[in-house]
Parts: structure tokens; sequence; C-alpha cells
């Protein structure tokens, strides 16, 4: 479980993560404007204060935060599930190791222990994560797109019936 004290472990695993992944799908000038000082001030925020079942965990190598998961209660109302995987992220140089399906699979006994019995996520369709997703026996529901700077993206929506 993520403690005040990993704020900024978990910032620049967020924004680094962000670089990484995002690159060439978002605009370089969005990655390039990424602060680490407005993504710690919402990370504080939100471990001081969690919304309803929200639980993020963080997975640590050495005593240093390489990633973590985030997850809740749904934030969208119009689809058939309970909870949601709000983030994932792993540093690059710990991907594809494991550590992925572990933080995945703490996110879902955490929302189990909060008797929440279906997840859904939202993923960029560029990403390459949404086969990892998929791996994990999520089904595609639905896509929309947002705006991300400048750029219109389309996101896909995987669903879990039951975790």
């Amino acid at each position: 479980m993520a403690v005040l004290e990993d704020v900024d472990q978990i910032t620049r695993v967020h924004v680094d993560s962000w670089k990484t992944t995002y690159k060439g799908i978002v605009s370089q000038k969005f990655l390039d404007d990424l602060s680490y000082a407005n993504r710690a001030s919402m990370w504080k925020r939100m471990i001081e204060r969690p919304s309803e079942a929200q639980t993020t965990i963080v997975a640590t190598v050495d005593e240093r935060v390489v990633g973590f998961v985030d997850v809740g209660r749904t934030r969208e109302a119009d689809l058939p599930f309970k909870g949601e995987l709000m983030a994932i992220y792993l540093v690059l140089e710990h991907q594809k190791k494991g550590m992925g399906r572990e933080l995945f699979q703490a996110g879902i006994k955490a929302l189990k222990a909060s008797e929440i019995t279906s997840m859904m996520l939202w993923v960029l369709k560029d990403n390459p994560t949404k086969f990892f997703y998929e791996r994990m026996g999520g089904r595609l529901i639905t896509s929309k797109f947002i705006k991300i700077g400048k750029d219109n993206l389309e996101e896909l929506c995987y669903g879990w019936d039951q975790l």
C-alpha cells in the first residue's frame, strides 16, 4: 500500500513511464511538458484522501518504487463494472519480468477486498500494453476519443465481468 513517503518515487515512475510508453503515441511536446511537481501534488492528494475503495499499491526493488497500480470504484456510471484499474505503470527496465502481472493481480486482490468483483480500464489504442490486458483476460468493451494535449486519441475499454 502506498504511503505519503512514496509520493516522489510514484511521481517519477508515473512521469518517466509516460515518457517511454507514450513516445510516438502522444505528442513529444506534451511529454516534454510533463512535470514532476504537478504529478507529485496530484499523488499527494490521492494518497492523503483516496476516493471510495481506492488503493494504490507500489512495487519496490531495493527499497525503490519501480511501479504501481491504482484501483478503485469505477468512474464510468454507464458501464456495467463496479471497479476500475485507473493506472498501472512500471519503469521500463522492470517490464517483461512478471512484475506487471504481480501488480495487476495485487490490484484485483484489493478490489475484491472491497467487495468489488468486476473491473474495467481504459488504454490508448496505440499502446502496446493493450495486449497485456488481453492476455490477462480482458475483453474489449467499447472505445472513445480523448484529448491529450492537442491530439484526439482513441482509448479502448477492456472489462472483466468476474474477478
